[in-house]
């Protein structure tokens, strides 16, 4: 078998290949969560995931978008609204419970992203997303040229900001 067949069937099979038990978990709680969010907060998805090792789960991340223009204080107020669903949906999920590496998971093992999108679907000119990663809330404005998101601003999550289990 030459080289370029092999790696042709080596795709194929890996394509089909069945996701580890940690991986679909997190994926599908991730997944059911956009859904809720869709609905709860009129976001739209632009994709989610996690962070893995040791055969668990080390973090989430969701991205979205919101049509609409909004400034920092709402968006704050909407990022703080869906971490928290989230965080909280994740931490109740039965099935996701028995792959976290950390139990309950907490807003470090959580990004959020939410970019705010005018009529014609492209990035606002004043404040274009607002992505909470690390404990810190990063503000951006999106730069035409470069066709990317540059922080103009960022701030700690405040520590006293408290979730519950559900």
């Amino acid at each position: 078998m030459n080289l370029k067949t092999f790696l042709i069937v080596g795709c194929i099979f890996s394509a089909c290949a069945k996701k580890p038990p940690h991986v679909k978990s997190s994926s599908d709680s991730t997944k059911s969560f956009v859904e809720v969010a869709r609905q709860e907060f009129n976001l739209s998805p632009l994709g989610q995931g996690g962070s893995f090792s040791n055969n668990g789960v080390d973090a989430l991340y969701a991205d979205f978008s919101f049509d609409g223009e909004v400034n920092e204080e709402e968006a704050k107020t909407l990022l703080f609204s869906v971490t928290d669903r989230f965080l909280n949906y994740a931490n109740s999920d039965r099935s996701l419970k028995p792959f976290l590496n950390i139990y309950p998971l907490s807003m470090s093992q959580m990004s959020v992203s939410i970019a705010f999108l005018d009529k014609n679907k492209n990035p606002r000119s004043t404040l274009a997303q607002i992505h909470l990663f690390d404990g810190k809330i990063f503000y951006s404005h999106y730069d035409k040229e470069k066709k990317a998101y540059i922080a103009y601003r960022n701030e700690a999550f405040p520590l006293a900001y408290s979730l519950r289990v559900e």
